[in-house]
């Protein structure tokens, strides 16, 4: 059974139409990587997924219950917890859980024969076992651990982290959700390469769907099963890694030129032959019944191959000898130093 059917869907904006005839089926476990050029429409197809947005036409059918969750590019911040309780609040049920509990419990300490309240406690304590809750604190911080967050930041507020870390806290949240499907929007722009090999650890074991947007193929190729283009307002499918993408890209292009040129070919066959005996009566027949077929014949658009674009830099002129010098510098943000007292010379040609 699929969590996402997408059919015949069109975005059109006035005079430029970005996709159409979309046709996409997801099924459970399948990881996509959704890639094109810059404006090609893939942050539009994942707020049409979440309905944040509406298609111009076509339909989008869901699996009944879905869970959706959704990384953007930027643009996220978090306020009025600390780091810890911020993240904790990402795990589904469970934190609606304990406060439940707590208030039972703190009924319960002053009405000790509240058989009623004791019942609902029960109930809820075999709901927060079967939920794995006694182990969701550890949970919590080796997530918040993998993301590059020290322990002795779990109880700092989230107004002190910076914006990419203020992505990095969201991304947390929607890793302990646990979606069926994680829609993430260039989630390797913020981290470091630690958290970046951990992400991809994780999204290897991820049981859930996953689409990603991402310009880093090195990171596609370790975590995706199949590749979505979005190319000039056409929708491609592929299975493999985005290795295997470009492979199969190139072949389909390949095979699709050739077909235009056999198709050209023979339409300037006919046409020659149409100009030849256009004025003889004996072949009137013939032009006619060739100017039908010519009618009929395939029009083919050729997808031209994408422009490589090259770059060459003239030499620089040459420094001095002292290229850069730093004395007894320090940097700190509030109450938080983050280095003092530097000292750093670098000499021309130096690495």
């Amino acid at each position: 059974m699929s969590l996402l059917q997408l059919q015949d869907l069109a975005v059109v904006f006035p005079g430029r139409v970005l996709f159409e005839s979309l046709s996409w089926t997801i099924f459970p476990g399948e990881r996509y990587g959704l890639v094109g050029a810059n404006g090609a429409g893939k942050t539009t197809l994942l707020k049409l997924l979440l309905g944040q947005v509406d298609a111009s036409t076509g339909t989008i059918s869901k699996a009944r219950g879905l869970v959706a969750g959704y990384l953007p590019q930027e643009g996220i911040t978090h306020k009025g917890h600390t780091l810890f309780e911020e993240a904790w609040r990402g795990l589904p049920d469970l934190p609606g859980l304990q406060l439940e509990m707590t208030a039972l419990r703190n009924q319960l300490a002053v009405s000790h024969d509240d058989q009623e309240l004791a019942m609902r406690l029960g109930i809820l304590e075999h709901r927060w076992q079967d939920l794995e809750g006694y182990h969701a604190e550890a949970k919590v911080g080796r997530v918040l651990g993998g993301l590059g967050f020290k322990t002795e930041d779990f109880g700092r507020s989230v107004e002190e982290f910076s914006g990419g870390w203020q992505m990095r806290i969201a991304l947390a949240k929607l890793l302990l959700l646990d979606p069926d499907l994680l829609m993430l929007d260039e989630p390797t722009n913020h981290l470091d390469l630690p958290a970046l090999d951990w992400l991809e650890n994780y999204l290897q074991r991820f049981a859930g769907s996953l689409i990603i947007v991402s310009h880093d193929r090195f990171f596609l190729d370790r975590v995706v099963t199949h590749i979505a283009e979005l190319d000039r307002g056409r929708f491609h499918l592929y299975l493999g890694n985005y290795t295997a993408f470009e492979v199969a890209r190139e072949e389909r292009l390949a095979k699709l030129e050739a077909h235009a040129a056999k198709v050209e070919a023979e339409r300037q066959h006919i046409e020659e032959f149409i100009e030849r005996f256009r004025y003889k009566a004996s072949k009137a027949r013939q032009v006619q019944s060739r100017i039908k077929y010519l009618e009929k014949l395939e029009q083919i658009e050729r997808e031209t191959q994408r422009k490589k674009v090259r770059f060459r830099f003239p030499a620089a002129p040459s420094s001095g000898r002292m290229v850069l010098e730093l004395k007894d510098v320090s940097k700190s943000y509030g109450s938080r130093e983050v280095f003092s007292n530097v000292d750093v010379t670098l000499e021309r040609g130096e690495k």
